[in-house]
């Protein structure tokens, strides 16, 4: 071992590196234990983002995965052996889209039209028979308020007593803003059949209702205004649900 000029062994600097200027590795106390590594941050919890709308004094939300844009309440046309709850179709585009209004779909009374009423155009599987593909149900409500952001581990499964709708139309229950907030299944909310609870209201000739995504036998869509966009999810990098 060479020595220094004073003949003693030379010494590391007082910061831990040794003579060579190069650093020490760090202790290993006996039996060869190292110390435990330092847990890294922890994983993004996954998230889901919700479309909040008001119907009547009850806060609810749409996955914002099957909205395609919001609308303002403009002029309908009403279609012929439509339920009662279809309040018409709005022509999107050269597309008729019928109408729902939530509030008679679920036993709520009915949507009247202020300045802050509202049309969701919601997409949905079409039936096999109808050769599949998407349909496309406008879903009126008193107001629409926001897109928000909630852990996806908030969503809590729906109560099956106690919810001013039937149970069998909600996806699940959260709180927001220090309330609570049920999410809608759009599936069950747009099928063929009524949710318990809410009003029967037969068409006229009797007949059985169709989906309420679909008009039956509309060749000559009556000419309405397009109702103009006030939000849509590709100008606002809406994206899938859970």
């Amino acid at each position: 071992m060479q020595q220094g000029n004073n003949g003693q062994t030379p010494q590391g600097d007082a910061d831990g590196r040794g003579a060579a200027g190069t650093p020490r590795a760090p202790a290993v106390p006996r039996g060869g234990a190292r110390p435990p590594l330092q847990a890294g941050p922890a994983p993004f919890a996954p998230t889901r983002r919700l479309l909040a709308l008001t119907l009547g004094d009850e806060r609810f939300a749409l996955d914002i995965g099957v909205v395609r844009e919001v609308l303002d309440f403009g002029d309908l046309t009403r279609i012929p052996r439509m339920p009662a709850y279809v309040r018409g179709v709005v022509n999107l585009r050269g597309a008729a889209v019928p109408v729902v209004d939530l509030r008679t779909r679920l036993g709520m009374g009915s949507v009247a039209r202020t300045v802050h009423s509202r049309i969701v155009i919601v997409e949905a599987p079409a039936l096999p028979e109808a050769g599949g593909g998407i349909t496309l149900t406008g879903a009126l409500a008193d107001a629409v308020r926001e897109v928000i952001e909630i852990d996806a581990a908030a969503v809590e499964p729906p109560p099956r007593m106690g919810t001013p709708v039937p149970a069998e139309v909600l996806a699940g229950i959260f709180r927001h803003d220090g309330r609570h907030v049920l999410l809608l299944d759009a599936d069950r909310l747009f099928d063929d059949e009524e949710p318990a609870g809410s009003p029967v209201s037969p068409a006229a000739d009797g007949r059985p209702h169709s989906r309420a995504a679909r008009v039956p036998d509309m060749p000559d869509a009556p000419d309405t205004p397009d109702a103009p966009d006030t939000w849509n999810r590709a100008a606002h990098g809406g994206g899938g649900g859970a």
